[in-house]
C-alpha cells in the first residue's frame, strides 16, 4: 500500500502545481472588483476548490505513503508561506511592500485561493496563515511519525 501511495504522490503533486499555476493566472487575469465583494467568476471558484482538493490529496498521499522527504519539503513550503502571511497580517497594507507582495503572489497560495479567501469574513492574510499553519503542523506530524 505504501508503494502504491508513493507512486501516486508525484503525479498528484504535479497536478497540484499545474492547477496552482492555472488558478493563479486565471484569478490574476479575470479578478475584477465589482463592488459587492465577489470579484471572481465561477471558474475562479472552481479552480480554487480544485486546488484545495488536490492539495488535500497530496497531503493524504504523503501521510499514507509515509514519505518523510515529501513531508519535509511540504513543511518547509508551508513554513515560508506562514511567515509571509503573518508578515502581511501584522504589517497590513500589501501595496506598501510591492516586492514582498510579488513574492507572496508567486510563492504562497494567495492568488490561486483568492476567490475562497474573499468569502471568509477575516482578512486574507489571516485565513492564509491559518491554512499554512494547519498544513505545516500536519507535515511536521507526518515527518515525526515513523
Amino acid at each position: 500500500m505504501d508503494e502504491k501511495m508513493t507512486e501516486l504522490l508525484y503525479p498528484a503533486a504535479f497536478a497540484w502545481a499545474i492547477l496552482y499555476i492555472a488558478a493563479a493566472f486565471h484569478n490574476f487575469v479575470h479578478g475584477i472588483d465589482k463592488g459587492y465583494g465577489h470579484s471572481y467568476g465561477w471558474a475562479g471558484y472552481a479552480l480554487a476548490v480544485s486546488c484545495l482538493l488536490v492539495l488535500l490529496l497530496v497531503h493524504v498521499l504523503v501521510l499514507y505513503g509515509r514519505k518523510r522527504s515529501a513531508a519535509r519539503i511540504l513543511g518547509r513550503y508551508w513554513a515560508v508561506t506562514l511567515l509571509i502571511f503573518v508578515f502581511f497580517a501584522v504589517v497590513g497594507a500589501v501595496s506598501d511592500h510591492l516586492l514582498l507582495a510579488g513574492l507572496a503572489i508567486l510563492i504562497t497560495p494567495w492568488l490561486p485561493l483568492a476567490p475562497l479567501m474573499e468569502l471568509i469574513p477575516v482578512p486574507a492574510a489571516i485565513s492564509g496563515a491559518l491554512l499554512a499553519l494547519l498544513c505545516g503542523l500536519f507535515c511536521l506530524w507526518v515527518y515525526q511519525k515513523k
